[in-house]
């Protein structure tokens, strides 16, 4: 098996390049030039290669130039080149863009920093390559493998590049060396060496290096030294002069250039579809589909000297020139036909198949034909044309002077003409019947024409001018300058009138599924079924653009519209619902209006002003591709920061501005965003700008995120994401508020001393206001404690002390003590909680129990359901009325232990205070008050019951004071005191 596929290789390979290739097919696609003036800084270009990220590298005689679809960006000496002139452009796994120079040297390229850098050997190896650097490749473990003319090859170790391995051959000749499966290194160890005409030799090993025994009577150039790896053990290899083969580890010498008249290969390559490309000196670029070198190979660029090709990950290929900058070919899927090969002139208004031939009506000439089996003009039929179209064998023909049918097999002309032998001028025809088409003149008539004879016969008259017919359904649909018109049983209906969308001028239309689709000029396609509109295609939803010029359909149930930028394809998805995606320039178009769209078998062929393009319908579009989206620059007040995970940045930092970029080579920039700033945005932004502002931003974390959009509508799957915070000013800060709260504290005491004689005369007058102040406080004290209860305490204690009772002293003063402190406490506070009102009223009935000795009993009882703690209620509301009870009520008593009980419950969001005597009653306390010949007001009752009053204005509690007498068989048995207040 292996012999029979060397021999298959050597076969072909030895018959391709024994001719000269006068036969070559010319390839015609798109193909876009940049050069000086799109921004290179040379024409003279050596190699192309595209980097991980999506960035696109070529290697110039003025510097290495790094293009993203925006822009040409140029490095060289001023940015750290070590020399202007790159040959090639490798990278490595750590994403590091590696350049090899005119002078032997290297250097990398960082996007983090988008720095060059240049390495520590090039000095040594600018000693060593004398000669130009071949190739270079990375090994494993990083090894930088570099292959150098007539002395061997290179290996610099990592990771700091200083130091550096000379490897020399042990014979001369060609080579190959394997450094892993997927890199290669290659030169050769002398400029003139020999051969003994030899075609079949085996490997000489060395190193694991494949040599090519040296060749005689042979001077060869090496300047051209070129090799591509087809396998495990494959590889052609060529020197610009001769091209070898290392076929299943043999090699074979297949052809010398040197006997054509065709120049020189340079390089070779091959893409992914398997097709192998030659770029040569004299003959641009050459490729060979499927690897076939029995076919004749498909010329681009003729002329050129191309020196690299290369197919980037949008299956777009690149090609350097050393005299014409760099060539692009967005695609090779679309093809095209101009005056270039063929056609009478490039614009094509018009084309209309018959059989298996197109008819294209080109601007002022007869129209071409174009065999559709062979892709070939085979020549032109006999009549001038401004329009043509097509049914059956024959084709409708309309010229300056008249209307004609044309039969392409028996070449007969008839001419269209009305009963009365009048030439007819048409605009448009629509289908009808087996015998009949329906036309349309210049006049909005409306004609019923024999296919045959070209006799017509009146049908109606539409009040507008007609640009297209469509016979569907027994019904004949009529597009017009003012909108749509049917015409059923000799009536005329417009439709503009019920359906405002149908009030626009009508170009084109096409059915399918029953559904009429009519394609507007400035709204779109519409979809109109049952008189209604049931869908909308436009800008909004995919469409190319809202401007449609035709539109048809292909056997696999899509429809295609023309419009003025781009084709656009409807596209039924699982869910029976048509989808729109579209094509354009961007894509590999020969231009982007459109004048009329035909799908014939797998093709689509389309009309335009600058030729006439075709592309197979089943490979039409690209995958959808996922944009690759970075942040570029992040600038903080203008200065270009670097882009890391996460900026804090100080407060008066926050005019931001964020570049981004898409990576799409193939729109040239013509990239959508959709972006937000979270932390501050909650909605997206869509936009085509690459780069966002964000002024006076106010402290905060902040993450900003952006999107690429590819034309239809396909996000990136991952965003591109920047986190930075912004501090709070530092007048915010907690030290910068306490400094300020001491500074101005220090300011008010410096103003306080320096106004201390102004309030020093100030004081005599405050001194009387606080007299009056501390009166005022002494009698609202004095309401709340009566001095008598004070006095008769002082006096209790020292009788204690006089009776060397000590220790109930000490209890009786520790007691009262704890009372006058609660009693001040509780002075400041016009509320307070019901829970400290309970203890200061115990304290104060242990104190008079004490006092009295322990004359009369004394409970507090507190319902269960009352939250305490939580309740509050004025200070030193109750204790007058417990003290009255005590005074007049239970020690006037003789026979009869005393009872106090201090009870407090919830009723109905009212708190209710019971305190409940067995003493004399009032009737009695004021007897005994009269007979001692007492004229005392008790100014606690009178105080306390202004203060109720005062409390129930201002605080709204609603405090309601019940007085009871209790009786037993007349006789006075105590009182009840009852206080109720809102809580």
């Amino acid at each position: 098996m292996q012999i029979k596929t060397y021999n298959f290789w050597l076969t072909l390979i030895i018959g391709l390049f024994l001719n000269k290739w006068s036969d070559v097919i010319a390839q015609n696609s798109v193909i876009k030039n940049y050069s000086v003036n799109q921004g290179l800084p040379s024409s003279e270009c050596y190699w192309v290669t595209q980097d991980s990220k999506g960035f696109l590298w070529v290697a110039t005689d003025a510097g290495v130039v790094k293009y993203d679809g925006y822009k040409f960006i140029t490095y060289n000496s001023t940015k750290g080149l070590p020399d202007n002139t790159v040959f090639k452009i490798h990278e490595d796994t750590h994403h590091r863009i590696w350049f090899s120079t005119y002078s032997g040297m290297f250097a990398y390229y960082l996007h983090e920093t988008d720095s060059v850098y240049t390495i520590p050997a090039n000095k040594q190896l600018s000693e060593i390559t004398k000669m130009l650097p071949i190739d270079f490749c990375f090994g494993d473990m990083d090894t930088l493998w570099i292959s150098i003319q007539l002395n061997g090859y290179l290996k610099v170790d990592p990771p700091l590049y200083k130091n550096v391995t000379h490897i020399r051959l042990t014979k001369d000749g060609l080579y190959i060396k394997e450094i892993n499966k997927n890199n290669f290194i290659y030169g050769c160890d002398k400029l003139d060496y020999t051969s003994y005409h030899v075609f079949d030799l085996s490997f000489i090993g060395y190193k694991n290096s494949k040599q090519i025994p040296p060749f005689k009577n042979i001077k060869t150039g090496v300047n051209f030294l070129t090799a591509l790896k087809l396998g495990d053990s494959n590889y052609f290899f060529g020197n610009g002069i001769s091209l070898y083969g290392v076929l299943n580890k043999r090699i074979n010498k297949l052809m010398d250039y040197h006997k054509m008249d065709n120049g020189y290969f340079i390089t070779v390559f091959k893409d992914s579809k398997n097709n192998m490309w030659f770029g040569t000196t004299k003959q641009g670029a050459l490729k060979f589909d499927g690897c076939k070198f029995d076919k004749q190979p498909k010329k681009f660029m003729d002329g050129n000297s191309v020196s690299c090709v290369f197919e980037d990950s949008d299956n777009g290929f690149w090609f350097t020139t050393t005299n014409n900058g760099i060539n692009y070919i967005p695609s090779l899927k679309y093809s095209y036909f101009n005056s270039s090969c063929g056609l009478n002139a490039d614009k094509v208004y018009a084309i209309a198949v018959v059989d298996s031939n197109m008819y294209c009506a080109v601007n002022r000439y007869k129209p071409n034909i174009l065999n559709l089996n062979t892709q070939k003009i085979t020549g032109t039929i006999k009549f001038q044309t401004t329009n043509l179209y097509s049914y059956d064998k024959s084709l409708v023909i309309v010229s300056h002077n008249g209307s004609y049918i044309y039969n392409t097999i028996t070449e007969d002309l008839n001419t269209i003409k009305d009963s009365a032998g009048q030439k007819i001028l048409i605009r448009k025809p629509a289908d009808f019947d087996k015998e009949n088409i329906i036309v349309c003149d210049q006049y909005s008539k409306i004609w019923i024409t024999n296919k045959k004879t070209g006799t017509s016969v009146f049908l109606t008259l539409v009040p507008a001018r007609i640009f297209s017919m469509y016979y569907f359904n027994g019904s004949l649909y009529i597009g017009t300058k003012k909108g749509l018109y049917k015409f059923e049983k000799s009536k005329l209906t417009f439709f503009g009138d019920s359906i405002p969308l149908l009030n626009n001028r009508v170009v084109e239309m096409i059915e399918q599924d029953k559904t009429l689709f009519i394609a507007t000029k400035g709204f779109g396609v519409l979809c109109f079924k049952n008189n209604k509109i049931i869908a909308i295609y436009n800008e909004a939803n995919g469409l190319a653009s809202d401007v449609c010029k035709c539109i048809a359909k292909d056997t696999y149930g899509n429809i295609w519209i023309g419009t003025n930028r781009g084709i656009s394809r409807l596209k039924k998805d699982i869910r029976g619902q048509y989808k729109c995606t579209s094509l354009n320039l961007f894509n590999g178009l020969i231009s982007n209006e459109i004048n009329q769209i035909i799908a014939y078998n797998k093709q689509l062929y389309f009309a335009t002003n600058s030729g006439l393009g075709t592309f197979d319908i089943s490979d039409a579009f690209d995958k959808q591709k996922s944009i690759p989206v970075y942040i570029e620059y992040f600038f903080v007040k203008n200065i270009k920061t670097p882009v890391t995970a996460k900026h804090v940045l100080n407060y008066d930092e926050n005019f931001i501005k964020i570049n981004y970029k898409g990576i799409y080579l193939k729109n040239e920039g013509n990239i959508n965003y959709k972006y937000r700033l979270e932390g501050l945005d909650t909605n997206w932004t869509h936009t085509k700008n690459t780069f966002v502002q964000f002024t006076t931003l106010p402290a905060g974390n902040y993450k900003f995120v952006v999107y690429a959009i590819d034309d239809n509508a396909f996000l990136s799957l991952k965003p591109a994401v920047i986190s930075f915070s912004i501090k709070q000013p530092f007048w915010k800060t907690v030290w910068f508020i306490t400094l300020i709260f001491i500074t101005v504290c220090m300011v008010l005491y410096i103003i306080y001393k320096i106004h201390i004689n102004g309030i020093k005369r100030q004081e005599k007058e405050k001194a009387a206001f606080n007299k009056l102040l501390v009166e005022s406080e002494l009698k609202g004290l004095r309401a709340q404690m009566n001095p008598h209860f004070i006095f008769n305490a002082m006096n209790s204690i020292q009788n204690f002390i006089i009776k060397n009772e000590s220790v109930i002293a000490q209890k009786y003063l520790t007691k009262f003590s704890r009372l006058i402190r609660s009693v001040l406490e509780n002075s400041k506070q016009e509320v307070i909680l019901l829970s400290i009102e309970i203890k200061t009223l115990k304290l104060y009935l242990e104190l008079e129990a004490l006092r009295a000795s322990f004359s009369f009993d004394f409970r507090i009882d507190i319902d269960e359901k009352l939250q305490s703690k939580t309740i509050y209620i004025p200070n030193m509301l109750i204790q007058p009325y417990v003290e009255n009870a005590i005074l007049h009520g239970i020690l006037p008593l003789k026979n009869l232990r005393g009872s106090v009980i201090v009870s407090f419950e919830e009723e109905n969001d009212y708190l209710v205070c019971t305190v409940n005597d067995n003493g004399i009653g009032r009737a009695n306390a004021m007897k005994i008050k009269q007979k001692k010949n007492l004229h005392h007001h008790s100014m606690g009752m009178s105080v306390t019951k202004q203060r109720i009053e005062h409390l129930n204005i201002q605080l709204n509690l609603d405090i309601q004071i019940d007085i009871e007498d209790k009786f037993d068989l007349e006789q006075s048995t105590g009182t009840i005191v009852k206080l109720k207040l809102r809580i």
